[in-house]
């Protein structure tokens, strides 16, 4: 049975709910909820015995909003250790429930078979599938419980993050771009066919989806950066040039003080959103190793760093986003009945950077996926049902969201 605690932590500056000066998504303007040790979803973990995911929901208190961006969070630990009640993921919670999100601490399945020393790397791999699985469970909880259950935690389903620590931020970044196996290597498409459960996994919530819009990634690293196609979720990155565990750039990952596999650390990862035009911000830490939490300064540098980043990616800065647009894009008809006129944008403003869009009906499940947006700003909607949808253009690290009505 869930445990439901109520935890209303008021700082000086929490109590700026009343203030004229507070803004939301940036400064703390709330106290917080935590339902705790919520099932999301169940598995089979790495030795056969059934395991029940949970994850902790922090929500805002004393907020009337009832569409506001999800923060998935994903703790570290190689992959066999760690868990959601990790103090730094609670402390991120904290810090963006108080400002007006949804956060959720989520736990995955851990652990390998460390007596299987000729197939560790495998082992390991599978590892991070499991946990990719588990996260992409947790995103379609949410938006299953948007759908039946009339939306309990008050999430905007088209305004879904995920980020994480290390192995949490590996899968954080699996979660995000992980969406075809021929792009990955053959080892790694071998252990897919070994776990039999595809890409978005058996962990729960079937028929929902699993997408996320940005990724928070703190000394993580993709397994291989060609999974990563244009039109993906754009990143913010944090890592130390002398990270041991993770990997910087491309080299080995250490677990059980052994190298065990080669990835492309977070520098890899940044230059590879940068060279598709899907905006990155890359901050190094000169240096520094891979703990990159207990040092005060630099954690808060990340939290900040985070909630700007975010913050030009939801709708609470729409207006934000518009100042970096330089024009008010319209869409009209709207209400329409077979096509969509976009305006108050220029296709070509950034060199070599297409405006992309996007459709999604009101659950978060994919109508249509990112495609770029004709020279003439013109969508056919004639093969729509009638009903409400989400639009999200974006241009680089510039995005647009809508709600259309097709009658």
């Amino acid at each position: 049975m869930k445990q439901l605690s109520r935890l209303f932590v008021y700082m000086a500056l929490g109590l700026m709910s009343n203030s004229a000066n507070a803004q939301r998504y940036l400064q703390p303007m709330f106290g917080q909820i935590v339902e705790s040790a919520v099932p999301y979803g169940e598995s089979i973990s790495w030795n056969g015995n059934s395991a029940p995911l949970l994850l902790d929901v922090y929500m805002p208190a004393g907020d009337t909003a009832t569409r506001r961006p999800l923060l998935l969070l994903f703790h570290g630990g190689s992959f066999v250790g760690g868990s959601r009640t990790d103090g730094y993921m609670q402390n991120m919670c904290a810090y963006f429930a108080t400002r007006g999100y949804v956060a959720a601490s989520v736990g995955y399945r851990l652990g390998v078979n460390v007596g299987n020393v000729a197939g560790l790397q495998d082992e390991f791999i599978r590892a991070a599938i499991r946990a990719t699985h588990d996260a992409k469970a947790a995103a379609r909880f949410f938006r299953k419980s948007f759908v039946e259950n009339n939306n309990p935690y008050g999430i905007d389903t088209a305004r879904i993050f995920a980020g994480g620590y290390s192995a949490g931020a590996i899968t954080a970044i699996h979660l995000a771009w992980l969406k075809n196996p021929a792009l990955t290597s053959q080892q790694v498409q071998n252990n897919l066919a070994v776990l039999n459960a595809g890409l978005e996994g058996l962990s729960g919530n079937p028929g929902y989806h699993s997408g996320v819009e940005a990724v928070v990634n703190l000394a993580g690293a993709a397994l291989d950066t060609l999974i990563i196609q244009p039109g993906h979720v754009p990143a913010i990155h944090f890592h130390g040039t002398d990270d041991q565990t993770v990997p910087y750039a491309r080299g080995p990952v250490r677990a059980m003080g052994l190298n065990i596999l080669t990835v492309d650390g977070s520098s890899i990862v940044h230059q590879r959103l940068s060279n598709l035009q899907i905006n990155s911000e890359m901050n190094t830490f000169q240096g520094g190793g891979h703990d990159l939490v207990s040092d005060t300064a630099r954690w808060n540098f990340i939290l900040d760093r985070s909630k700007l980043f975010l913050y030009a990616r939801i709708g609470g800065g729409t207006s934000h986003i518009k100042e970096q647009i330089n024009a008010t894009v319209r869409c009209f008809p709207n209400p329409t009945t077979d096509w969509l006129q976009i305006e108050g944008f220029s296709p070509t403003v950034l060199v070599g950077a297409p405006w992309t869009y996007a459709l999604l009906d009101l659950s978060g499940q994919w109508v249509r996926p990112f495609s770029t947006l004709s020279q003439d700003g013109r969508i056919s909607l004639g093969d729509l049902s009638s009903g409400h949808y989400f639009l999200i253009l974006r241009q680089k690290d510039q995005t647009s969201y809508h709600r259309i009505i097709k009658n």
